[in-house]
């Protein structure tokens, strides 16, 4: 099986090269410099080397690589995936993100590049000694990483501030200006979090709603917070300031909170 498949494909400067920038980018890049160039530099370097993962996987594919990883990317940035993507997150360890921006499709450009590359590297002589299977393994696992950990889930960047972590993400279609000025008029105290750090408000703008009165609870305060085209719910405080510990108990008042706020304000909202 393994002699059907072309190393080269990925063990290529232009393979490490695209990887390393895939990943740094994605998990430190972004969050530390987050702008258009940095929002868009892995889909052009993740459209780049992922025609070559799929030759080397699939040999049988090979011409068609770049056609299936394009269509592949259209995909995945249209709101059709986004049900695959919730079932894959039920069951996967590594969940799954992206926000739905149809500027990225630019990075479709990149692909005649991949084409020709592919063609090259297809035309060289094949090397099949110990080294290069060994190297070009150890690539494959550190490539699937960075295409299922292009975005680890916005939890992972959130420190929440309160006693009932909910962290449900939702997608607006709305700025996030308009969505707080939505609640102001709905009679929510909506303030920004102070107890966020500096470098917090650079990539994810935090905000609290305070005395929060849903049905027959009062809650001092929920915090949310707005990345991009996404909305999170991340905590709410306790008027008694209980601190609890039992994960059952907390899952089960998250579950509470979370209908609440879907139904009270969530909706209120859209």
């Amino acid at each position: 099986m393994y002699s059907n498949r072309n190393p080269s494909f990925i063990v290529n400067p232009f393979f490490g090269i695209g990887v390393i920038v895939l990943i740094l980018n994605d998990h430190w890049l972004k969050w530390q410099y987050g702008n258009w160039l940095t929002g868009k530099l892995s889909d052009f370097a993740g459209l780049l080397i992922l025609p070559l993962f799929v030759a080397f996987l699939f040999p049988k594919l090979r011409s068609k690589a770049p056609l299936i990883s394009g269509l592949f990317f259209v995909c995945w940035k249209l709101p059709i995936s986004q049900p695959l993507i919730e079932l894959y997150n039920q069951i996967a360890p590594i969940p799954l993100t992206r926000v739905v921006d149809l500027s990225d499709f630019l990075a479709l450009l990149i692909l005649p590049f991949s084409q020709r590359l592919l063609w090259q590297l297809d035309h060289q002589k094949v090397n099949h000694s110990r080294a290069i299977k060994l190297g070009s393994q150890l690539i494959l696992l550190c490539t699937s990483f960075a295409f299922m950990a292009t975005s680890p889930p916005l939890s992972y960047y959130i420190k929440p501030s309160g006693d009932v972590q909910i962290g449900k993400i939702y997608h607006i279609k709305n700025s996030k200006s308009d969505v707080i000025r939505n609640l102001e008029k709905r009679g929510f105290n909506v303030t920004l979090d102070s107890n966020a750090t500096k470098k917090d408000r650079d990539s994810i703008n935090y905000y609290l709603i305070k005395n929060v009165v849903l049905e027959k609870d009062t809650i001092p305060q929920i915090q949310i917070s707005f990345f991009r085209k996404v909305m999170v719910v991340n905590s709410v405080t306790f008027k008694d300031k209980t601190q609890l510990s039992d994960w059952k108990v907390l899952k089960r008042y998250a579950k509470h909170y979370q209908k609440l706020i879907d139904s009270k304000i969530i909706e209120e909202v859209k």
